[in-house]
């Protein structure tokens, strides 16, 4: 049980022989804001490990954190969550989830918006985000994945749950993933609205998710800045020919924030950096 709650700070070079390298939380709540974790290392969760927790984040920086089971960086199972236009970079697994795990998380209020996925890696699936489990129900949206590596399936998105009817994988980019397929998707999840481009297996979308349905697409998004070395010289943000401008859902409450149709990734819709 208890209270975390941290803004404007840094948690580096932790370490846990069990789980949660920095910070681990039970039946509590979890408050970050624009913090920056970095270099922690644990079992699960190598910054943060929350079970049935109320989690809050908004606008901090995960970065070379590493997990020898799951969740690279963090570790969700059970709770609720709602996370921010984050920055995910450089985190590992040695199973699944190489920055994000998430693990039986079934709230259909909970979110995952805007935030930024680079370089991460998996020892099996999941390379930038792995969802497990039984029941599930949640909300990713305008999402960006770029360089995520699993050898097996996911090596941007991995969705492998029983039932996932309530999780909506919307307005997501999923580009130059290095695996078996870029986004994989079970358990009957909305994917909808999604592009993907550059899966090193050629397989961009897999399991049930699948190009020309529900408006996923297979194309370049046309990064402002985009070159396969390293991160510190890219830059997400969508270029003006860019192809996934204005093609999200055309639903208002998607629009971006100037009122425009939603644009695919982490730059659009309404909870936009």
């Amino acid at each position: 049980g208890g209270t975390f709650s941290a803004i404007h700070s840094t948690f580096s070079g932790n370490s846990a022989g069990d789980d949660g390298g920095a910070v681990a939380i039970v039946s509590g709540t979890f408050m970050d804001q624009e913090n920056v974790w970095q270099g922690n290392n644990a079992v699960r969760g190598g910054a943060v490990f929350a079970q049935d927790t109320i989690i809050f984040s908004d606008g901090s920086i995960w970065s070379s954190n590493t997990a020898s089971n799951a969740g690279g960086a963090l570790s969700i199972t059970g709770g609720s969550a709602s996370i921010y236009r984050g920055e995910w970079q450089a985190n590992t697994a040695g199973i699944s989830g190489g920055a994000l795990a998430i693990v039986d998380l079934n709230d259909p209020m909970s979110n995952f918006r805007n935030l930024l996925f680079t370089d991460n890696n998996a020892g099996t699936e999941g390379g930038g985000i792995a969802v497990s489990g039984s029941n599930s129900a949640f909300t990713l949206a305008n999402c960006t994945l770029a360089g995520n590596e699993a050898p097996g399936e996911g090596a941007g998105i991995l969705v492998d749950v029983y039932s996932g009817a309530g999780i909506s994988l919307w307005s997501n980019l999923v580009t130059w993933s290095n695996g078996q397929s870029g986004l994989y998707s079970s358990g009957g999840a909305s994917v909808a609205w999604n592009s993907a481009y550059a899966t090193s297996s050629g397989m961009d979308f897999s399991g049930e998710a699948s190009a020309g349905n529900n408006e996923n697409n297979v194309e370049n998004p046309v990064f402002y800045a985009w070159s396969d070395d390293e991160v510190a010289n890219d830059v997400f943000t969508l270029d003006a020919a860019s192809p996934v401008r204005n093609t999200g859902p055309s639903d208002a409450a998607w629009n971006d924030r100037d009122g425009s149709r939603n644009d695919r990734g982490y730059t659009g819709g309404p909870y936009a950096p």
